[in-house]
């Protein structure tokens, strides 16, 4: 017998199973409670009739695949659409006994079963109610369109006279704009372990070397072997991630070296093993050795030690997200690395105050300080450092969406990197550049750039860039909605964090598992990752981590409508991101508790913390969230009946998706448009902003979605007369702008601020 596919399998119009698709009015909430606590008692077979249309009819079907085979609901087998359908019904009709009874059935489009062959397939199902209660141990469920609903009673009419229930659903003119922007941890140190096996074999072969000579009666100078312990340490640091090899050649180092009152390199074996201690995340440790290294520094009136252990200080300070601390550690350390002319220290420290600008969304100051850095890479020779430079810069031009100039200064960084044979740095490069191309939405360019730098980073055994990349490669299929892929990057990627003893990796892995199972709505396996997460966070004091982990708890609890747990996670959040001073974080938030209040229909109180959001976002130059914003203030115009007002909002953040090349919100708007036209009755804008869909849907490789839009179009096709779908092909662009300038002018006309809400609510509506 062949049923179809169980949940989570298939399509249908206009969204995966994967992402909410529409926001339900209250009413339509209430009955799909009802309908579920119905299906959940249906322990014998059991009629139940859907009336939903569109994208309300997507969501509710997003939300039956969800429910199927969890708490205490029966597995539901979904039939295929159309014809397909149709034999799936005839299929179940001939099953002659109880082998294996199904324990719910779902059919999708029980219109195909009025409309194919005379209502055949209906009918049949209306004379064999005792065939059903054999083959069907549970819920069967018909999902029709409402305009068809008195069609069922007059072609199955003893079969709708036994239902068990009927369930009308709705969706409101706004829609979800998908995940909510989380930003990421910030970027990891530009120099990361690139070494050879081969290269490991000989430092631990000169380690064998030193202590042969340190037994031998020919020792050479103590200094000169502690310098030699201090550059083996260094290498098999940062060239080969060997912390236990590297912790051992510091203490070889120090032991040395307080032996014969060489201060300047004890101060630089504590250095040693504090970033030894920072890569295991042993913050306090690492703390104590950088400080007793500065006191030792300052003590001996070593001012080249005393800048190096104040820079690394300050990195310290950036972990733990103590901007302040790490700001005076930065300036401190500058100020001695110009006074003894040290212009190496004063380009790094240059460098890692743009870093620490970056992260409180200076992007002026952060530009003025990366641009001084290059100048000094420059002056000095030091291409590698310009190399560096230039990547950072271009995530700085990324930030801000400056899509042209970020690409060029990762072009010049790449083939510096390359030039120099600095595979580690050619591998970042190109991680970024998979960065760039997933933000303007070319997720085939991001596939190739990703999987050359996994490549990379897998030659040169890096395990930390290995699992890094992985990680983005994970991020790429959640985007595009392939989840078992996406699950299989992750699980690697954290497998490796946790080989390698990287637990911020190991937390931003676990918080995105917890993004990927929310978005498939299995909420008890996210609330498990996201608590794992943010133990780590607080463990390691990764304040920005744990800020991000907490909104994304808030995001979980406000998807199960639990709107007091998810308010008190954000205020958590928020709390957090003002205290570490990260303002795109904090508009984030703001955002969030915007969302929760529109839940909560507290649409005014939605809107007034919207425009909030769009100011800081404006602040702080970033087009990204303004977009997201105008698109969240249109949702919450449209929740209160002011379509033209929704609109004009809604085309504003088209035309910043437009000039930041962001497909997926330039898609998400336009659907928005689509049901703020289909509810203005504006038929020939609707269709038009359909065509518009089908193709950018085509472009992005959004099949069902494009499959969708184009059965929508082929019905209007057969409708329309050859001249009127010549024109809409040829000017659909010109249409769906001219409908929304006449919205426009209706509300220029009312004298209506689309900025303000309506009240009441809006009369400006056709």
């Amino acid at each position: 017998m062949s049923t179809g596919e169980p949940a989570g399998g298939g399509s249908y119009l206009p969204g995966s199973a994967a992402e909410p698709i529409a926001d339900l009015t209250d009413e339509s909430e209430e009955r799909l409670r009802a309908l579920r606590r119905g299906l959940r008692r249906a322990d014998r077979f059991a009629l139940f009739v859907v009336l939903a249309s569109g994208v309300a009819r997507a969501e509710v079907l997003r939300r039956m695949r969800g429910w199927s085979g969890q708490e205490g609901l029966p597995t539901f087998q979904f039939l295929p659409d159309g014809a397909q359908g149709v034999r799936a019904v005839e299929e179940l009709l001939e099953t002659a006994g109880p082998v294996q009874p199904l324990r719910g059935v779902v059919v999708p489009d029980t219109a195909s079963l009025l409309d194919t062959a005379e209502g055949r397939a209906i009918q049949a199902l209306n004379v064999a109610r005792d065939t059903l209660a054999r083959v069907i141990v549970g819920p069967l469920v018909l999902v029709l369109s409402p305009d068809r609903a008195a069609d069922l009673p007059r072609v199955a009419p003893d079969l709708f006279d036994v239902r068990s229930g009927t369930c009308e659903v709705e969706a409101l003119p706004g829609a979800t704009l998908g995940d909510d922007a989380r930003l990421a941890s910030p970027p990891e140190e530009a120099r990361r372990p690139a070494g050879t096996i081969e290269e490991l074999d000989e430092l631990r072969a000169t380690a064998a070397r030193l202590r042969e000579m340190m037994a031998s009666s020919e020792t050479p100078p103590p200094a000169a072997l502690a310098d030699a312990w201090l550059n083996l340490g260094q290498e098999l640091l940062f060239q080969h991630y060997a912390l236990d090899e590297a912790l051992a050649s510091s203490r070889e180092a120090r032991r040395l070296a307080e032996g014969i009152g060489y201060h300047g390199a004890v101060a630089a074996a504590l250095v040693l093993e504090g970033n030894v201690a920072m890569f295991r995340d042993d913050l306090e440790r690492s703390r104590k050795a950088y400080e007793h290294g500065l006191e030792i520094s300052r003590a001996a009136q070593d001012r080249l030690g005393e800048a190096n252990c104040l820079k690394r200080l300050g990195d310290l300070d950036m972990r733990v997200d103590d901007l302040d601390a790490a700001r005076t550690s930065y300036t401190l350390a500058l100020a001695i690395f110009r006074e003894i002319r040290d212009r190496f220290g004063e380009s790094n420290c240059l460098w890692r105050l743009g870093d620490l600008d970056m992260r409180v969304s200076n992007v002026d100051a952060a530009r003025t300080s990366y641009t001084l850095a290059l100048v000094i890479f420059r002056e000095v020779r030091d291409r590698l450092g310009e190399a560096n430079c230039l990547w950072r810069l271009g995530d700085l031009d990324m930030r801000v969406d400056d899509v042209d100039a970020a690409r060029t200064s990762y072009t010049l960084a790449l083939a510096i990197f390359r030039e120099f044979r600095d595979r580690l740095g050619e591998a970042n490069c190109l991680k970024s550049i998979g960065d760039l191309d997933m933000r303007v939405d070319d997720v085939d360019a991001a596939r190739t750039s990703y999987t050359l730098a996994l490549a990379i980073f897998r030659e040169i055994h890096d395990r930390l860039g290995e699992a890094n990349c992985l990680w983005r490669l994970g991020d790429l299929d959640r985007r595009v909605d392939d989840v078992d892929a996406a699950r299989t990057s992750y699980t690697l990627a954290l497998a490796i964090f946790r080989e390698i003893r990287a637990r911020l990796g190991e937390a931003n892995c676990l918080q995105s598992i917890g993004d990927l199972d929310r978005r498939v709505d299995d909420v008890d396996a996210a609330r498990t990752s996201y608590t794992l997460a943010l133990a780590i966070f607080r463990e390691i004091r990764a304040r920005l981590g744990e800020a991000n982990c907490l909104q994304s708890i808030g995001d979980l609890d406000r998807r199960v409508d639990d709107v007091d747990a998810a308010r008190a996670s954000y205020t958590l959040a928020l709390a957090i991101f003002r205290e570490i001073r990260d303002r795109l974080g904090e508009a984030n938030c703001l955002q969030s508790l915007g969302l929760l209040a529109l839940a909560a229909g507290e649409p005014k109180e939605a809107f007034q913390r919207f425009l909030e959001v769009l100011a800081r976002h404006r602040e702080i130059r970033n087009p990204v969230g303004e977009q997201a914003v105008h698109g969240y203030l249109a949702r919450t115009a449209a929740a209160v009946g002011a379509p033209d007002q929704a609109l004009i909002l809604a085309e504003r953040s088209l035309d910043i998706g437009r000039r930041i090349h962001a497909r997926f919100g330039q898609r998400i708007t336009l659907e928005l448009q689509l049901r703020l036209f289909s509810s203005l009755q504006d038929g020939r804008a609707y269709l038009a902003t359909a065509l518009l869909l089908r193709d950018l849907c085509t472009s992005l490789r959004e099949v069902d979605r494009a499959q969708g839009y184009a059965a929508i179009l082929e019905q209007a096709q057969r409708t329309l007369p050859a001249e009127a779908w010549a024109d809409l092909q040829q000017h659909a662009e010109a249409l769906r702008q001219g409908a929304v300038a006449a919205a426009s002018q209706r509300l220029q006309d009312a004298g209506r601020d689309p900025y303000a809400l309506p009240s009441p609510p809006d009369a400006t509506a056709p």
